[in-house]
Protein backbone atom coordinates (compact mmCIF):
# COMPACT_ATOMS: atom_id res chain seq x y z
CA UNK A 1 0.00 0.00 0.00
CA UNK A 2 0.70 3.96 -0.06
CA UNK A 3 3.11 4.85 2.97
CA UNK A 4 4.53 8.27 3.91
CA UNK A 5 7.86 8.60 3.06
CA UNK A 6 9.52 11.57 4.91
CA UNK A 7 12.85 11.26 3.26
CA UNK A 8 11.43 12.00 0.29
CA UNK A 9 9.21 14.95 1.56
CA UNK A 10 12.97 15.99 2.88
CA UNK A 11 14.55 16.31 -0.16
CA UNK A 12 12.12 18.18 -1.68
CA UNK A 13 10.80 20.60 1.06
CA UNK A 14 13.94 23.23 0.49
CA UNK A 15 12.70 23.44 -2.95
CA UNK A 16 9.19 23.44 -2.14
CA UNK A 17 9.48 26.07 0.34
CA UNK A 18 11.19 28.23 -2.37
CA UNK A 19 8.93 28.39 -4.29
CA UNK A 20 5.91 29.20 -1.72
CA UNK A 21 7.95 31.61 -0.34
CA UNK A 22 8.98 33.16 -4.28
CA UNK A 23 4.72 33.31 -4.95
CA UNK A 24 4.07 34.50 -1.61
CA UNK A 25 6.64 37.55 -2.29
CA UNK A 26 5.22 38.13 -5.96
CA UNK A 27 1.80 38.62 -4.32
CA UNK A 28 3.02 41.33 -2.28
CA UNK A 29 5.42 42.96 -4.69
CA UNK A 30 2.43 43.49 -7.55
CA UNK A 31 -0.52 43.98 -5.19
CA UNK A 32 1.14 46.32 -2.94
CA UNK A 33 0.82 49.65 -5.18
CA UNK A 34 -3.01 48.61 -5.47
CA UNK A 35 -3.33 48.14 -1.74
CA UNK A 36 -1.58 52.17 -1.48
CA UNK A 37 -3.47 53.68 -4.22
CA UNK A 38 -6.91 52.73 -2.88
CA UNK A 39 -6.66 54.88 -0.12
CA UNK A 40 -4.68 57.92 -2.34
CA UNK A 41 -6.91 57.84 -5.13
CA UNK A 42 -10.41 58.85 -5.69
CA UNK A 43 -12.86 55.73 -6.77
CA UNK A 44 -13.17 56.77 -10.30
CA UNK A 45 -9.18 57.48 -10.15
CA UNK A 46 -8.90 53.97 -8.87
CA UNK A 47 -11.09 52.48 -11.62
CA UNK A 48 -8.83 54.07 -13.91
CA UNK A 49 -5.88 52.70 -12.88
CA UNK A 50 -7.25 49.33 -12.31
CA UNK A 51 -7.68 49.62 -16.28
CA UNK A 52 -4.19 51.19 -16.77
CA UNK A 53 -2.91 47.80 -14.74
CA UNK A 54 -4.50 45.24 -16.70
CA UNK A 55 -3.30 46.61 -19.95
CA UNK A 56 0.01 46.96 -18.86
CA UNK A 57 0.26 43.39 -17.61
CA UNK A 58 -1.31 41.81 -20.94
CA UNK A 59 2.20 41.44 -21.64
CA UNK A 60 2.95 38.78 -19.05
CA UNK A 61 -0.22 37.30 -20.10
CA UNK A 62 1.10 36.96 -24.12
CA UNK A 63 4.56 35.46 -22.82
CA UNK A 64 3.97 33.28 -20.16
CA UNK A 65 2.86 30.32 -21.78
CA UNK A 66 5.84 29.85 -24.11
CA UNK A 67 7.57 30.24 -20.31
CA UNK A 68 5.60 27.22 -18.73
CA UNK A 69 5.92 25.13 -21.89
CA UNK A 70 9.79 25.62 -22.32
CA UNK A 71 10.43 25.01 -18.31
CA UNK A 72 9.84 21.05 -18.30
CA UNK A 73 11.66 20.80 -21.86
CA UNK A 74 14.51 22.85 -19.83
CA UNK A 75 14.63 20.45 -16.61
CA UNK A 76 14.60 17.30 -18.96
CA UNK A 77 18.10 18.24 -20.89
CA UNK A 78 19.45 19.19 -17.36
CA UNK A 79 18.65 16.02 -15.99
CA UNK A 80 20.14 14.41 -18.68
CA UNK A 81 23.55 16.85 -18.12
CA UNK A 82 22.95 18.12 -21.70
CA UNK A 83 23.55 21.41 -20.29
CA UNK A 84 24.87 22.95 -24.03
CA UNK A 85 20.80 22.44 -25.36
CA UNK A 86 19.24 23.43 -22.35
CA UNK A 87 21.47 26.52 -23.00
CA UNK A 88 20.42 27.04 -26.76
CA UNK A 89 16.96 26.45 -25.68
CA UNK A 90 16.80 29.01 -23.22
CA UNK A 91 18.51 31.36 -25.56
CA UNK A 92 16.20 30.22 -28.13
CA UNK A 93 12.79 30.69 -25.89
CA UNK A 94 14.35 34.19 -24.46
CA UNK A 95 14.28 35.75 -28.50
CA UNK A 96 10.94 34.49 -28.78
CA UNK A 97 9.43 35.80 -25.56
CA UNK A 98 11.40 39.02 -27.11
CA UNK A 99 9.87 38.98 -30.15
CA UNK A 100 6.32 38.84 -28.73
CA UNK A 101 6.76 41.39 -25.50
CA UNK A 102 9.38 43.96 -26.78
CA UNK A 103 7.13 45.41 -29.83
CA UNK A 104 3.73 45.21 -28.22
CA UNK A 105 5.75 46.96 -25.35
CA UNK A 106 6.59 49.73 -27.56
CA UNK A 107 3.28 50.28 -29.37
CA UNK A 108 1.27 50.02 -26.24
CA UNK A 109 3.71 52.81 -24.81
CA UNK A 110 4.05 54.93 -27.27
CA UNK A 111 0.10 54.58 -28.57
CA UNK A 112 -0.91 54.77 -24.89
CA UNK A 113 -3.66 57.23 -24.88
CA UNK A 114 -5.42 55.96 -28.25
CA UNK A 115 -5.17 52.41 -26.63
CA UNK A 116 -7.18 53.71 -23.69
CA UNK A 117 -9.49 55.58 -25.61
CA UNK A 118 -10.28 52.85 -28.31
CA UNK A 119 -10.86 50.54 -25.55
CA UNK A 120 -13.21 52.13 -23.60
CA UNK A 121 -14.49 55.35 -25.27
CA UNK A 122 -13.62 57.67 -22.53
CA UNK A 123 -11.36 60.11 -23.12
CA UNK A 124 -10.97 61.49 -19.79
CA UNK A 125 -9.82 57.69 -18.90
CA UNK A 126 -7.35 58.17 -21.84
CA UNK A 127 -6.32 61.51 -21.05
CA UNK A 128 -5.69 60.71 -17.08
CA UNK A 129 -4.03 57.46 -17.49
CA UNK A 130 -1.91 57.45 -20.83
CA UNK A 131 1.77 58.59 -18.89
CA UNK A 132 1.39 55.57 -16.26
CA UNK A 133 0.22 53.33 -18.96
CA UNK A 134 3.40 53.95 -20.60
CA UNK A 135 5.83 53.33 -17.42
CA UNK A 136 3.50 50.44 -16.19
CA UNK A 137 3.70 48.55 -19.74
CA UNK A 138 7.34 49.49 -20.21
CA UNK A 139 8.44 47.84 -16.61
CA UNK A 140 6.09 44.75 -17.59
CA UNK A 141 7.74 44.49 -20.65
CA UNK A 142 11.46 44.60 -18.74
CA UNK A 143 9.35 41.90 -16.47
CA UNK A 144 8.76 39.36 -19.17
CA UNK A 145 12.52 39.62 -20.60
CA UNK A 146 14.06 39.16 -17.00
CA UNK A 147 11.17 36.10 -16.34
CA UNK A 148 13.56 33.55 -18.02
CA UNK A 149 16.41 34.18 -15.17
CA UNK A 150 13.16 32.24 -12.69
CA UNK A 151 12.93 29.15 -14.93
CA UNK A 152 16.62 28.32 -15.75
CA UNK A 153 17.26 28.50 -11.43
CA UNK A 154 13.96 26.43 -11.37
CA UNK A 155 15.27 24.10 -13.98
CA UNK A 156 19.08 23.76 -11.82
CA UNK A 157 16.11 22.96 -8.60
CA UNK A 158 17.85 25.47 -7.04
CA UNK A 159 16.15 29.16 -6.26
CA UNK A 160 18.38 30.18 -3.19
CA UNK A 161 19.57 33.06 -5.55
CA UNK A 162 16.05 33.76 -6.43
CA UNK A 163 14.41 33.72 -3.22
CA UNK A 164 17.73 36.45 -1.81
CA UNK A 165 16.54 38.65 -5.16
CA UNK A 166 12.94 38.60 -4.33
CA UNK A 167 13.45 39.47 -0.88
CA UNK A 168 15.64 42.31 -1.50
CA UNK A 169 13.05 43.49 -4.00
CA UNK A 170 10.50 44.02 -2.24
CA UNK A 171 12.29 45.55 1.04
CA UNK A 172 13.26 48.11 -1.61
CA UNK A 173 10.42 48.03 -3.39
CA UNK A 174 7.55 48.24 -1.32
CA UNK A 175 8.94 51.95 0.55
CA UNK A 176 9.38 53.81 -2.78
CA UNK A 177 5.87 52.92 -4.07
CA UNK A 178 4.18 54.00 -1.10
CA UNK A 179 6.24 56.99 -1.08
CA UNK A 180 5.98 57.46 -4.69
CA UNK A 181 2.22 57.11 -4.10
CA UNK A 182 1.88 59.08 -1.72
CA UNK A 183 3.61 61.98 -3.13
CA UNK A 184 3.09 61.59 -6.28
CA UNK A 185 0.08 59.66 -7.78
CA UNK A 186 -0.26 56.86 -9.90
CA UNK A 187 2.00 58.38 -12.50
CA UNK A 188 4.65 58.08 -9.82
CA UNK A 189 4.01 54.81 -8.87
CA UNK A 190 4.30 54.24 -13.06
CA UNK A 191 7.70 55.18 -12.95
CA UNK A 192 9.03 53.77 -9.83
CA UNK A 193 7.95 50.72 -10.75
CA UNK A 194 9.83 50.98 -14.06
CA UNK A 195 12.95 51.96 -12.36
CA UNK A 196 12.71 49.06 -10.33
CA UNK A 197 12.20 46.68 -13.32
CA UNK A 198 14.99 48.44 -15.26
CA UNK A 199 17.49 48.34 -12.48
CA UNK A 200 16.56 44.35 -11.74
CA UNK A 201 17.12 44.04 -15.52
CA UNK A 202 20.69 45.45 -15.67
CA UNK A 203 21.87 44.27 -12.02
CA UNK A 204 20.21 41.11 -11.35
CA UNK A 205 20.22 39.13 -14.68
CA UNK A 206 23.79 39.11 -15.02
CA UNK A 207 24.23 37.82 -11.35
CA UNK A 208 21.74 34.64 -12.05
CA UNK A 209 23.33 34.42 -15.61
CA UNK A 210 27.00 34.56 -14.16
CA UNK A 211 26.12 31.34 -11.89
CA UNK A 212 23.52 29.17 -14.28
CA UNK A 213 25.16 30.31 -17.03
CA UNK A 214 28.62 31.75 -16.85
CA UNK A 215 29.98 33.91 -19.47
CA UNK A 216 26.73 33.91 -21.50
CA UNK A 217 25.33 37.29 -20.11
CA UNK A 218 26.67 39.62 -22.49
CA UNK A 219 26.01 36.93 -25.63
CA UNK A 220 22.48 36.89 -24.28
CA UNK A 221 21.94 40.54 -24.28
CA UNK A 222 23.90 42.14 -27.10
CA UNK A 223 23.43 39.25 -29.65
CA UNK A 224 19.95 37.92 -28.60
CA UNK A 225 17.46 40.63 -27.24
CA UNK A 226 19.01 43.52 -27.76
CA UNK A 227 18.83 43.74 -31.95
CA UNK A 228 15.10 42.25 -30.93
CA UNK A 229 14.74 45.89 -29.12
CA UNK A 230 16.22 47.86 -32.04
CA UNK A 231 14.54 46.22 -34.67
CA UNK A 232 11.27 47.07 -32.80
CA UNK A 233 11.93 50.24 -31.99
CA UNK A 234 12.52 51.22 -35.89
CA UNK A 235 10.01 49.58 -37.15
CA UNK A 236 7.07 51.35 -34.74
CA UNK A 237 8.87 54.76 -35.66
CA UNK A 238 8.34 54.20 -38.85
CA UNK A 239 4.95 53.24 -38.96
CA UNK A 240 4.13 56.09 -36.44
CA UNK A 241 5.67 58.58 -39.38
CA UNK A 242 3.44 56.39 -41.97
CA UNK A 243 0.27 56.11 -39.75
CA UNK A 244 -0.23 59.16 -37.62
CA UNK A 245 -3.00 58.86 -35.09
CA UNK A 246 -4.04 62.65 -34.26
CA UNK A 247 -6.48 63.17 -31.59
CA UNK A 248 -9.60 63.07 -33.97
CA UNK A 249 -8.93 59.53 -34.59
CA UNK A 250 -12.18 57.31 -34.31
CA UNK A 251 -12.26 54.19 -32.54
CA UNK A 252 -11.97 51.52 -35.35
CA UNK A 253 -9.57 53.94 -36.98
CA UNK A 254 -7.03 53.43 -33.88
CA UNK A 255 -7.99 49.81 -33.87
CA UNK A 256 -7.04 49.27 -37.44
CA UNK A 257 -3.76 51.26 -37.60
CA UNK A 258 -2.51 49.53 -34.02
CA UNK A 259 -3.26 46.12 -36.01
CA UNK A 260 -1.22 47.14 -39.10
CA UNK A 261 1.55 48.43 -36.80
CA UNK A 262 1.71 45.44 -34.42
CA UNK A 263 1.58 43.16 -37.78
CA UNK A 264 4.74 45.12 -38.82
CA UNK A 265 6.59 45.92 -35.74
CA UNK A 266 5.91 41.85 -35.19
CA UNK A 267 7.09 41.14 -38.52
CA UNK A 268 10.49 42.90 -38.78
CA UNK A 269 11.20 41.77 -35.35
CA UNK A 270 10.71 38.13 -36.06
CA UNK A 271 13.21 38.46 -38.73
CA UNK A 272 16.02 39.26 -35.71
CA UNK A 273 15.57 35.45 -34.60
CA UNK A 274 17.12 33.22 -36.86
CA UNK A 275 15.04 30.18 -36.87
CA UNK A 276 11.95 32.14 -37.35
CA UNK A 277 13.62 34.04 -40.20
CA UNK A 278 14.37 30.71 -41.86
CA UNK A 279 10.47 29.58 -40.99
CA UNK A 280 9.26 32.51 -42.50
CA UNK A 281 11.25 32.65 -45.39
CA UNK A 282 10.30 28.98 -46.54
CA UNK A 283 6.89 29.94 -46.34
CA UNK A 284 6.91 32.57 -48.59
CA UNK A 285 8.92 30.24 -51.07
CA UNK A 286 6.05 27.78 -50.50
Amino acid sequence: GLRFNMSSMQTIMPFASSVAYSAAIWILITQVDKLILSSVLTLAEFGYFSIVVLIAGAILALTAPIMQAVLPRMTALFSKGELIEMYLLYRKSSQIVAVLAVPITIIIALYSKQILFAWTGEQELAIWGAQTLSWFVMGYGLLALSAFQYYLQNAFGDLRLHVIGSTISAIVQIPLIYYAAINFGAEGVGITWFAIRLVWFLWWMPIVHHKFMPGEHLSWLFRDILPIIIIASISVLIMNYLVPLGEASGRIQILLSLAAVSFVALSASALAVTELKSLITAKIKK
